[in-house]
């Protein structure tokens, strides 16, 4: 059975001292998901990046959950945005290689290459 390694969310406050109470709303916003061991309620070290982006976010802008939820969630949008560009310009370089039968490089030094600017 895999078992998740989780770390108390008293420990986590002291750690970064800031209040539970605090994390406690972000956690029942749903910033995040919280379990409970021995008792106590901890935060999933997996989790662990993302509560330290929410803490940074509020404590260094002040930002409020709502605010950090639309944060986080356009960075989400951003990152996948950025892997689909990159996923394109792979198969356009994939493309060229087919339809000229060499590398990109070599199409620029050939003077094949034309860039298209909108």
């Amino acid at each position: 059975m895999n078992r998740q390694t989780a770390i108390a969310l008293s420990q986590i406050c002291d750690y970064y001292h800031i209040d539970i109470e605090i994390v406690r709303d972000f956690s029942e916003f749903g910033l995040y998901p919280t379990v409970i061991m021995d008792g106590e309620t901890g935060i999933e070290t997996k989790h662990l990046e993302k509560l330290e982006q929410i803490i940074s976010l509020h404590r260094a802008l002040g930002i409020n959950k709502e605010g950090i939820d639309v944060i986080l969630e356009l960075r989400e949008r951003i990152s996948g945005l950025q892997e689909e560009v990159e996923a394109l310009q792979n198969e356009v370089e994939k493309l060229k290689r087919q339809v000229w039968n060499v590398e990109p490089d070599e199409l620029e030094s050939r003077g094949l290459l034309i860039e298209i600017d909108d």
